[in-house]
């Protein structure tokens, strides 16, 4: 279930109740509408929800596009009491895209980009158990 917590891209908890099709959502991008943790999240698996979160349905986009977007969604200014988000404030909000020479949003160049990051956060994990074992060599 997707719900609002501080942790865990906003997993609340596991259940194996039976929910209908119109229930469950896959691929899609969670924005929380809780004052305190404002964050946008792209979920590749199976969800459902609990309370207190939006669920944009953004078709024809594959899941490097949607990971981009809720990194730019998550980057709208709301917070506190009255400055929540919902999805007719969404609809007016600007966020900038990457566009091309026709003046179309560059999809290939989002996908590039997320795909290099997805690289380097690799490339930085391995390096750093890298050095752990290094070090755990060291000390034995």
């Amino acid at each position: 279930m997707i719900s609002w917590t501080t942790t865990n891209n906003w997993i609340n908890f596991y259940t194996r109740d039976k929910l209908w099709d119109n229930e469950l959502f896959e691929e899609e991008i969670t924005i929380n509408t809780r004052w305190d943790a404002w964050k946008a999240f792209y979920h590749s698996w199976k969800f459902a929800l609990a309370n207190n979160i939006l669920v944009l349905k953004l078709r024809g986009l594959n899941k490097f596009h949607k990971l981009y977007l809720a990194t730019c969604f998550s980057k709208l200014r709301y917070g506190g009491y009255n400055n929540y988000p919902t999805i007719n404030s969404l609809k007016e909000d600007l966020i900038s895209l990457p566009v091309n020479s026709d003046n179309q949003i560059n999809y290939p160049l989002i996908e590039t980009y997320i795909k290099a990051i997805q690289k380097l956060v690799i490339k930085d994990l391995v390096d750093k158990v890298n050095e752990k074992l290094e070090t755990y060599k060291n000390i034995l």
